[in-house]
């Protein structure tokens, strides 16, 4: 990891006029440092991570005439900032502003971070959609953006550069990884291996389609490295490489630990304790779905504690994938998320050849429609007996994606296993209005009178006498104004009034009316 001195955005603004104190590297480096002398970049975005240096003794402060430049230049650097998002944003040198957000910056590729800081001009992103984040409120979830591009933060001793937040989890898979898929023993059915195989195969086509920066695979162990001598819930997986073997096959992917590392972190921060490792091996569980999906970039694997008792309640595991969408939705990375394992098979029990097929099929048919929040509704005894301990991999993930319908939905049966394949390329929906909102910013004074004419005997008293000066109490709009003369219960929830509002004052202004 490179650490590298920034007080110069400290010392002079953000454009990083100022004088360089020494550098400084963390007192303890992690064990699990990365062999590599260049730091992973992901494809579109490349990882910096900064340390504050270490001050200055005050016979080596800077001369006077160095910090008045260092000042003069912070003040250049706001101007030039507000040039940029038509905010005034100047503040003393040494002081930036501070965010509600303990992440470290990913800067996202020329292409990309040309487009943004042209768009964060016109308070949009470079989707179109309005930039939702003013940059002083707490940023890191999904649809963040952040308008300005180049505001330095200071969070737990570092300085950070952070650039435009953008969506986070753009798609993945959930799909099957039965060892048969490789070792092909004469009692499968070589037609249904081959459909699986190519349903993963137009998945991966997709997904490699959209380009994401980052793939993220949630997988369990079998048993192998993570049981009785330790068991987390979660693992992540911070070394330099992936690998593994299986069925004669080599598996080998490239980890980007930098980010690995950042994501313990922040999990550290948001109530979870996920384990590390830099040396743990990948099984077929992984090997097989990044295999089929045909995936040849860095990925993050996250082990899942599925068979050994007591594992993460489905709650949890959902929860966990809804927080590392949210770290990777702050780092600013699309992330394509892979869930591996399932569904209903008995490996190394008599009920091995009797898997749940009725079970499965119900589940599946609550995926089919978006529901994947479904998945936490079942408890430990309800997964063992239907063979699907491995559906914790897959609710991690559906927390990571959130309400969306699958693109791709398959399910297909066999002798031992039923093959369940899932793919998401699109983007979710985005939410219907409720049919009661909240108050909307600029119908309160609408709402306020409404809220009189519905609760207070008096008000409707003066508004039955003459509404035009009822109305003149409160600021409203010429169309508040004509809508509150009115008193037309569909016409104001047109206009977005809460529904029981505008009824309750309708209704207690025609009783008053008639008594």
């Amino acid at each position: 990891m490179v650490a590298t001195s920034r007080a110069a955005a400290r010392d002079g603004g953000g454009d990083g006029a100022g004088v360089l104190a020494p550098e400084r590297r963390p007192r303890y480096l992690p064990a699990h440092q990365p062999a590599c002398s260049e730091p992973y970049r992901p494809r579109g975005a490349s990882l910096q991570v900064w340390f504050d240096p270490l001050p200055l003794p005050l016979a080596k402060q800077p001369p006077a005439g160095v910090a008045a430049g260092a000042a003069a230049a912070g003040v250049v650097a706001a101007f030039r900032r507000f040039a940029m998002t038509g905010r005034p944003d100047w503040r003393p040198p040494g002081r930036p502003r501070r965010l509600h957000s303990g992440f470290r910056s990913l800067h996202l590729p020329w292409e990309r971070w040309a487009d943004r800081r042209k768009n964060a001009a016109s308070g949009r992103s470079s989707s179109g959609d309005i930039i939702s984040c003013d940059g002083t409120t707490t940023c890191g979830v999904s649809r963040c953006q952040l308008a300005r591009s180049e505001s330095e933060l200071v969070m737990q001793g570092r300085a950070l550069n952070c650039s435009v937040i953008a969506p986070s989890v753009i798609g993945g898979a959930m799909l099957p990884h039965a060892p048969q898929f490789f070792t092909m023993p004469e009692t499968e059915d070589r037609d249904t291996v081959e459909r699986v195989r190519g349903i993963a195969a137009e998945i991966g086509d997709r997904l490699k389609a959209l380009k994401p920066d980052l793939w993220i695979i949630f997988s369990n162990d079998h048993a192998e490295q993570f049981f009785h001598q330790a068991a987390p819930p979660f693992t992540i997986h911070v070394g330099d490489a992936a690998e593994g073997a299986f069925a004669g096959r080599n598996f080998r992917w490239k980890v980007p630990s930098e980010i690995g590392l950042e994501l313990v972190r922040q999990l550290y921060r948001q109530g979870f304790d996920p384990a590390f490792t830099s040396v743990a091996k990948i099984d077929y569980a992984m090997g097989i779905p990044l295999t089929h999906l045909g995936v040849e970039d860095p990925v993050l694997p996250i082990y899942v504690n599925a068979y050994l008792p007591p594992q993460p309640a489905m709650e949890r595991c959902y929860a966990f994938g809804q927080a590392v969408a949210r770290i990777v939705s702050a780092m600013g990375l699309r992330t394509a998320v892979v869930a591996s394992g399932g569904m209903s098979h008995f490996p190394g029990t008599e009920r091995y050849p009797h898997p749940e097929l009725a079970w499965d099929e119900a589940v599946m048919a609550q995926l089919r429609t978006g529901n994947l929040k479904s998945l936490i509704g079942w408890d430990e005894a309800a997964l063992d007996e239907a063979g699907n301990v491995e559906l914790r991999c897959w609710a991690a993930a559906a927390g990571a994606f959130g309400e969306r319908r699958p693109d791709v939905a398959a399910l297909e049966p066999s002798w031992h296993h039923n093959y369940a394949s899932l793919g998401f390329f699109t983007p979710p929906p985005e939410a219907p209005d409720p049919h009661y909102p909240a108050i909307k910013p600029d119908l309160v004074e609408l709402t306020t009178a409404l809220h009189g004419l519905a609760h207070d005997e008096d008000r409707r008293a003066e508004y039955l006498a003459d509404a035009g000066t009822y109305a003149g109490h409160f600021r409203l709009t010429p169309r508040q104004r004509a809508a509150l003369l009115g008193l037309d219960t569909q016409a104001l929830v047109k206009m977005g009034v809460h529904p029981l509002v505008a009824f309750l004052a309708n209704m207690q202004v025609e009783r008053q009316r008639r008594s």
